[in-house]
Formats: C-alpha cells, structure tokens, sequence
C-alpha cells in the first residue's frame, strides 16, 4: 500500500461482528481509515455525512425498514455528490455468481463482488485498485 491510503476512509457494512472485526483490522494495518456499521438503516445518514472513498457492503444485514444490501446499494447510487464513491458487494452469496456479478455492477452501480470467503490480500489489492 501507498501512503496515500491513510488518506481514504472505507466504509464497512457487515453484519456478522467477527466480519467487521477482522476487516477493520484488514484494512487499518494497510493505513486505510475505517468507520463501520451493522445495520443497513443507519448506512445512508453514515454515508452522506461522511463521505468515504469506498463501501464495503454486505448484502444480508439486520434492518427494521427491509432494507437489504443490494437496494443499499442502488439507493447509495443515487446520492448526488458520491458519484466517485467505490462500492465493493462482499458476500456469501453464491449461486449464479456471475450473472450476480452482472447484474450487480449493470443495474445496481457496484463496482464489484466479491464472494466470502474472499482472499484478504485479493482483497486489498482489488480496494487499492478501485482507490488508486
């Protein structure tokens, strides 16, 4: 990693606490700062106030609304003003995955998947070359 990456905020949405544990650690120990959320109704208001560089989004997360990580992530599209946000889809979900991938990046503005149980070093190379 670059210096540069101390400059970049990831945004860390995911449910499962040993998840979000091992991806802030991931992610801090390369320079990156991370905020992180569980819970898909508070991501937006997060989001819109903070600004970051890049989401990580998870697709199923608690929400009292329904709200699931692939509305997120169109509806974080949609935001006027984080139109250079990065959104990377990491998840379990695994059938079909690439016409998934399509679909995601086609009609719902991700700008990848990434299947779990992913590779952390794939991973910090595929959020470096999305932040670079």
């Amino acid at each position: 990693m670059t210096n540069d990456s101390a400059k970049k905020l990831i945004y860390v949405v995911e449910d499962d606490a040993e998840q979000l544990y091992v991806l802030r650690i991931l992610l801090s120990d390369v320079g990156y700062d991370v905020i992180t959320e569980s819970n898909a109704d508070r991501v937006m208001d997060g989001v819109k106030a903070l600004k970051p560089d890049l989401v990580l989004l998870d697709v199923m997360l608690p929400s009292q609304t329904g709200l699931d990580g692939f509305e997120l992530c169109s509806q974080l599209r949609e935001v006027k003003g984080l139109e250079n946000m990065r959104i990377i889809i990491v998840s379990a979900i695994a059938e079909g995955v690439g016409p998934l991938r399509k679909k995601m990046t086609t009609q719902l503005g991700a700008d990848d998947f990434i299947l779990k149980p992913y590779d952390p070093p794939k991973l910090l190379n595929r959020i470096g070359e999305l932040l670079a």
